[in-house]
């Protein structure tokens, strides 16, 4: 026996309300199932509903995006710290500096060895303490290194750091239109239940099959087995 499911999903809901305000548009007054007041309160429902789902998919699309350039960002500032690491580690090696010179950079003056770098914070904290020791050593009256320059280490680190700010507020963007889809699901669900207890009460006087397809029309569900469709007419003689 099919039994009546309200809406689990926010596309259900969607559908649920968007059935039943076009039905009642296109059905004329002495047939409409539900009252003028009902249609009203579905109508100031729908409007902030759809567009609170409507706002998720841009604002994914801009978490999703600002991601992406923070995976860019972080790449390459972790390849900017790592080979300024390594040309460092390859003036040491051929005696241009001595292996002291790596206390500037707060890295360990036994070995060559680059740091990890995985997250962003990593990134940033190498880039920090490259562009610090870089300075220190400098005015020490040490020769700048190159290829590559502090610059760009500190132009990478930068790019890396604005696009964390960016990915940041697009999470937030994110969580706000999710936040109001979630608000506003404690009010949906009332109306749409409102709505379809209208709906089969006015049309308990149907059977059970023909009151399950007309409510259908206006957006109601039913779950378990369909019923089987009518016979065909038989031949004319």
């Amino acid at each position: 026996m099919p039994t009546r499911k309200l809406p689990r999903t926010d596309d259900e809901r969607s559908t649920a309300l968007t059935t039943c305000a076009a039905k009642y548009n296109a059905t004329a007054a002495p047939a409409r199932l539900i009252t003028v007041a009902q249609f009203n309160t579905l109508g100031g429902t729908l409007s902030p509903w759809g567009a609170a789902r409507t706002a998720l998919a841009p604002a994914l699309q801009a978490q999703t995006a600002a991601t992406a350039a923070v995976d860019t960002a972080l790449i390459t500032s972790v390849r900017v710290n790592s080979h300024f690491i390594q040309v460092l580690n390859f003036a040491i090696e051929r005696g241009t500096l001595a292996a002291s010179a790596r206390s500037y950079y707060q890295l360990p003056v036994t070995h060559a060895q680059v740091p990890d770098m995985n997250t962003v914070a990593d990134a940033l904290l190498w880039a920090g303490r490259l562009a610090t020791g870089e300075t220190a050593r400098l005015a020490d009256g040490g020769a700048a290194l190159a290829w590559p320059a502090i610059g760009e280490v500190n132009s990478a680190s930068a790019a890396c750091a604005a696009a964390e700010t960016t990915q940041s507020s697009a999470k937030s963007g994110f969580d706000i239109a999710q936040e109001d889809v979630g608000d506003q699901r404690p009010t949906v669900d009332p109306v749409i239940k409102d709505l379809w207890d209208t709906i089969e009460y006015n049309l308990r006087a149907d059977a059970p099959p023909s009151l399950r397809r007309k409510a259908r029309e206006w957006g109601v569900v039913y779950d378990g087995e369909e019923e089987a469709p009518a016979p065909p007419a038989p031949p004319t003689p």
